[in-house]
Formats: C-alpha cells, structure tokens, sequence
C-alpha cells in the first residue's frame, strides 16, 4: 500500500508547526489552534483571545526570515494583545532584527510583485 503524498497545504502547515515549535523554545507559550487560511484579507496572520493561531497562505509568497516574523508576531500576541512596547521587547527575545523584517514586510505589501530572496540581500539594499 503506497502513503498518500501531503498536500501543498498540509507541508505549509507543518512548516508553521515547525517554526512555531522552534521559536516557542524562547517562550513557552501555549496556544489551542493553528490554522492556515486561504485569505485573511489584508493580514497575514492573527490571533484571537481564545489563543488560537491564524496564518495566510499568502505568507508563503514571502521568503522564511519574513515567514519567522509573522510566526513570532502571532505567537507574542499569546502573552500581549497589543502592539506595546512590552510585545516588541517580548519579539526582540527570539528575532532582535524584528524592526528590519517589519520594514521588508511593509515594504513587500505595498509591492506585492516584489521579490525577496534572502534578509541580508534585502537589508543592504533598503537600508543602506
């Protein structure tokens, strides 16, 4: 009996698991739920109040350091529901660079033909 191939969108899945099990090892957080979503409008991801963990499946246009920011965006929202200066030193424990990838994010939603190939390319060429 063959094993049925993953689907395109269960590899995307368990690569958010994954990335959220790696950069959760600097948080212990909790969450309930995790699920990849075929838009969310205009976000990439989400968290709700019952700790439940929502992604895009337009995050994977974007190359893994971008991929990481979201993830540990949604994960900080576990410990704060804001965007205050606690939730960005709680992001700066696992991406101290937190402040460049926002920047390429921003800079990427606003020119969604805009190809990133790797952070450090990118940076040079941004903030120069």
């Amino acid at each position: 009996m063959t094993k049925k191939k993953p689907t395109l969108r269960e590899k995307r899945k368990a690569y958010l698991l994954a990335r959220l099990a790696y950069f959760n090892q600097f948080y212990g957080f909790s969450w309930n739920r995790v699920s990849l979503k075929k838009s969310l409008r205009s976000r990439l991801g989400s968290c709700s109040s019952l700790h439940n963990l929502n992604f895009s499946s337009k995050l994977f246009s974007y190359p893994p350091e971008l991929i990481d920011y979201v993830v540990v965006h949604e994960l900080c929202h576990l410990k704060e529901m804001n965007h205050s200066k606690r939730f960005y030193d709680t992001m700066a424990v696992a991406l101290p660079d937190w402040k460049e990838r926002k920047a390429l994010i921003k800079q990427k939603s606003r020119d969604p033909f805009l190809v990133i190939r790797t952070l450090p390319e990118i940076v040079q060429h941004f903030f120069k």
